[in-house]
């Protein structure tokens, strides 16, 4: 059999595996995010404040001028 007759033939066995398929990957994310919101482990939450805070005293370190976007545009070609 040629390949279009093969998928005429099992086109609803495809379509059920490919839904199947995005509701693994979908139910896969969403447990991925349910656990980053809600399992933060001890360790995960030290580093992250260390790195806030390192974030913080340079924002506040930065007396330069005023920023301008003159280097962007400088590279940009469509500018």
């Amino acid at each position: 059999m040629t390949f279009d007759a093969l998928l005429k033939r099992f086109f609803p066995a495809v379509v059920l595996a490919l839904i199947a398929l995005a509701a693994y990957f979908q139910a896969s994310g969403i447990t991925e995010l349910v656990a980053g919101a809600f399992l933060e482990s001890g360790s995960e939450q030290s580093a992250k404040a260390p790195k806030a805070a390192a974030h913080a005293s340079t924002a506040t370190a930065d007396t330069r001028g005023p920023r301008t976007a003159e280097p962007i545009l400088s590279r940009n070609p469509f500018d």
